[in-house]
């Protein structure tokens, strides 16, 4: 109970943070008040996450400093009234309700009980677990933000993780997962109310069904991954840059440069985001004044993690700029691990050529899933773009003297400069690093193919269109559902449930037991993270240089001496130990925990064996295999290839 009270507590925080900010801006105040709500949610909920790095920063994480933050924050709900139900004509006339309404409706709350399953479920995504929650968890109980010198996952933008340490330390285990689900709505709700201003409120409602329904937000439902939270400050980025290009009005540019800043204190792609904004600005007549309040707002609003960056390694957005500036702490980075984090990218999250040919040729073979390193099964963008866009372009074309002058041209300026630089950049190509985009897309292409069809009687074959992209999405969703829904709606524990959907999860529950906080245990199984309640040091072969675990790597004696001056006290290792199986295990990387196993370095403490799969909906379809995990203590009067480790005080 206390986790959804703090999670409804954060909510009317976000809400009254985001009120009391229109208000001051004299902005949005007019309208709905539910679009009015969806505003000040999805704005507030950045601010708050903004408000949080500086308690952060000041050894503020504990209930009394966060309490009343979200307390004080609450009290600008007042900001929400005296706006008018009708905004000088910006909106469309609602016809009365009718089994149509009803039935989209129905949509969206089937996958918002597709949601609740995921929400109420311990978490058990790998990505929420090695960063999104683990982080958030170190944070609190060091009572305040901690650098963590680690690419990829920890030396990076953290601002939505920063509503992540509220609702864990003010709500527990409950309060994480139950606002992670509920934050996944913010973006839905805000692009509902923006489709209003260009589509009636059926047409509204299905663009809204679409979005929650496609398998990259869905996948993101209940964990932490930060992309659909993010999609709230697109929207806001986006508009803001729209009515700053239609009016020429200041408090919009202040508007765009804070949906930018956010998306750029959550993400190292928000700068892409805010160079496409800051782009898209430039196109009319005020473009130096309003360009220059888009840059400065962002800067304020999203420079701090950066400059968080710079001051503990000398790298604002580390480790890209690695041997063009000077480090702090040379120890933490090196020309090999750069090579290596290069590698990685190149042969695991990239696919094809980055190249003009291959940009236009990717949203198709994304949508259709030529290559297994888009990941566009569980985290992609669904059909709507392929069934949608026909009728999209016969819209556009129809209507081409006029498309530059439509409000709607700076959602597809800013979405198609943001893709293009992204794809051409060579950053990873996984497809859900989109999904922050996808609203400005999928709205340009509705409003695009509903003119269309509306004036040339293909309102049928457009409903269809809808029809076919919402039910495959939502058969997808309840065919996941039912992971969860078992443990939800049924009477198995937390730990059955974590044994059947984390693998090798025994052995956290051992560590958990046997070890205290004077022990610091080295992990590779980076899934295990949030479970484990001990001091731990995580190894990852091209994100982590102070402990070497390149793939290439076999000086044992080396690594030993790392884990010894970083404190390691114990050790995981994951697979078959030496001369356990007919198959050579190898010893390399992160397997040298072998050879200083045989070298006598090690003395093995447990042994835990558990089902592998790899995929979690998928494992009870699968055959399943046993793997091994084994925690080792390091011998402190090793006589193998480690030196004397240091003595525990």
């Amino acid at each position: 109970m206390m986790g959804l009270l703090t999670t409804l507590f954060e909510a009317a925080a976000c809400v009254g943070l985001g009120a009391v900010s229109l208000r001051l801006l004299g902005i949005l105040q007019d309208g709905p008040v539910v679009d009015r709500l969806a505003w000040s949610f999805a704005l507030g909920t950045g601010l708050l996450a903004w408000l949080l790095f500086f308690v952060g920063i000041a050894g503020g994480f504990s209930a009394l400093p966060v309490a009343v933050l979200l307390a004080v924050s609450c009290l600008g709900i007042w900001a929400l009234g005296g706006g008018r139900e009708e905004a000088d004509g910006a909106w469309h006339p609602s016809e009365r309700a009718g089994w149509v309404d009803a039935l989209l409706l129905l949509g969206i709350l089937a996958v918002m009980s597709g949601d609740l399953m995921e929400g109420f479920a311990p978490p058990a995504d790998a990505d929420s677990m090695a960063y999104h929650f683990a982080i958030p968890k170190s944070f609190w109980r060091a009572e305040g933000i901690e650098f963590i010198p680690r690419a990829i996952d920890g030396a990076i933008p953290l601002l939505v993780h920063m509503t992540y340490v509220a609702s864990l330390g003010l709500g527990g285990e409950i309060g994480l997962t139950s606002w992670a689900m509920l934050s996944n709505w913010g973006a839905g709700f805000l692009l509902f109310a923006i489709s209003r201003r260009f589509l009636d409120r059926r047409w509204a409602l299905a663009v809204a069904l679409v979005y929650l329904s496609t398998p990259g937000v869905l996948y993101g439902g209940g964990t932490g991954q930060v992309e659909p939270r993010i999609a709230m400050f697109v929207l806001i980025g986006a508009f803001g840059v729209a009515r700053a290009v239609g009016s020429g009005d200041w408090r919009w540019a202040v508007l765009a440069g804070i949906g930018a800043g956010l998306f750029m204190g959550s993400k190292y792609t928000g700068l892409l985001f805010g160079l496409a904004c800051g782009v898209s600005i430039l196109l009319q007549r005020r473009w130096f004044s309003q360009g220059a309040i888009l840059t400065a707002v962002a800067f304020v609003i999203g420079g701090q993690w950066y400059a968080w960056n710079w001051i503990n390694t000398g790298d604002p957005i580390f480790p890209v700029l690695y041997g063009l500036l000077p480090y702090q702490a040379p120890d933490i980075w090196n020309g090999e691990y750069k090579e290596a984090l290069k590698s990685l990218i190149t042969t695991e999250e990239t696919a094809v050529p980055n190249n003009p040919l291959w940009m236009l040729a990717y949203p198709v073979a994304a949508t259709f899933g030529l290559f297994p390193e888009f990941e566009s099964g569980r985290t992609g963008l669904g059909p709507a773009a392929l069934l949608l866009g026909p009728f999209a372009v016969l819209g556009l074309w129809s209507r081409r003297r006029g498309i530059f002058s439509h409000p709607l041209a700076s959602f597809a300026t800013i979405a198609m400069l943001f893709f293009a630089v992204w794809f051409l950049s060579g950053h990873s190509q996984r497809i859900r690093h989109l999904v922050p985009i996808f609203p400005l897309v999928l709205l340009c292409l509705a409003v695009a193919a509903q003119r269309w069809a509306s004036r040339n009687n293909a309102i049928s074959p457009l409903v269809g269109a809808f029809a076919v992209t919402v039910g495959l999405q939502l058969g997808i969703q309840a065919f996941i559902a039912l992971n969860n829904a078992r443990y939800v709606m049924g009477d198995e524990s937390r730990e059955a449930y974590l044994e059947r959907n984390v693998q090798l999860y025994a052995l956290t529950k051992w560590v958990n037991r046997n070890l205290d906080q004077d022990d610091v245990v080295f992990i590779t199984a980076r899934w295990l993270l949030y479970h484990v309640d001990v001091p731990y040091f995580y190894g990852h072969y091209a994100a982590e240089a102070r402990i070497d675990t390149r793939r290439k790597n076999r000086d044992a004696a080396r690594f030993c001496a790392q884990l010894q001056e970083h404190g390691v006290t114990h050790l995981i290792g994951i697979g078959q130990r030496p001369g356990s199986g007919e198959t050579p295990q190898p010893k390399a990387g992160y397997g040298m925990w072998r050879t200083l196993d045989e070298q006598g370095d090690l003395s093995l403490l447990e042994t835990i064996e558990a089902p592998t799969f790899a995929s979690r909906t998928m494992s009870t379809f699968s055959r399943p295999t046993v793997s091994q995990g084994h925690v080792f203590v390091l011998k402190p009067d090793g006589s193998g290839l480690c030196s004397a480790a240091p003595q525990r005080s």
